[in-house]
């Protein structure tokens, strides 16, 4: 979390790299064990939290495993 800016700023060299990587993992139905995980963090439900189910649960992915669920979602589930 909070290396975007490397993808940004690497972005004319790093395109063709996750381009052949999204493309392989495509091929070859196959999900990076690294794009797998996620932290969960607690996000307040109300304004002063006071117990435990004040909280929702947040999953909080790498940027490679949203850009590759957005590609998915948008070339295969709403064509």
């Amino acid at each position: 979390m909070g290396n975007e800016w490397i993808l940004r700023m690497g972005a004319a060299v790093l395109a063709e790299l996750i381009t052949k990587l999204f493309n392989r993992a495509l091929n070859e139905s196959f999900v990076p064990k690294q794009w797998k995980s996620a932290n969960i963090t607690p996000v307040a439900k109300v304004a002063q939290p006071r117990e435990p189910v004040d909280y929702r649960p947040v999953s909080i992915t790498s940027v490679l495993s949203r850009m590759y669920e957005k590609m998915l979602v948008k070339d295969f589930v709403y064509p």
